[in-house]
């Protein structure tokens, strides 16, 4: 596989993260049927700065950006690192977590393992 190409995969592997994260909020207001409690998901800064930054990854991972390789990598190091710290500390630490979680997790690992190729980071050269 062509460095272009990994950087291409790991940008769609960015954006499916970043409607992922959202379509939890939704999901919530399909099972609840609360308002408030949507318009309360939607308002969380920490939603609103995950979306920007995996939006601004995956644009700058498309175009072939340098400084997006960096910043893909660092972001989804830091995501990976948040949802294992979180799986640690909850009471859920020895089972399987949720589909959503292992999905998230998955698309996070597969895109670092797309950028941490040599031809990734070579390709990212703009």
């Amino acid at each position: 596989m062509s460095g272009p190409t990994q950087l291409r995969l790991a940008s769609l592997s960015a954006a499916a993260y970043a409607a992922l994260a959202v379509s939890g909020t939704v999901h919530h207001l399909q099972r609840s049927g609360s308002l408030p409690a949507f318009v309360h998901g939607l308002a969380r800064p920490s939603l609103w700065l995950l979306l920007l930054v995996a939006i601004v990854v995956a644009w700058g991972l498309w175009n072939r950006q340098v400084w997006a390789w960096w910043l893909g990598v660092a972001a989804a190091g830091w995501e990976v690192y948040v949802i294992l710290a979180g799986y640690a500390h909850s009471r859920a630490f020895g089972h399987l977590p949720r589909p959503p979680t292992l999905l998230a997790l998955g698309l996070l690992l597969f895109m670092l393992a797309l950028l941490f190729q040599r031809k990734a980071r070579a390709a990212a050269s703009k």
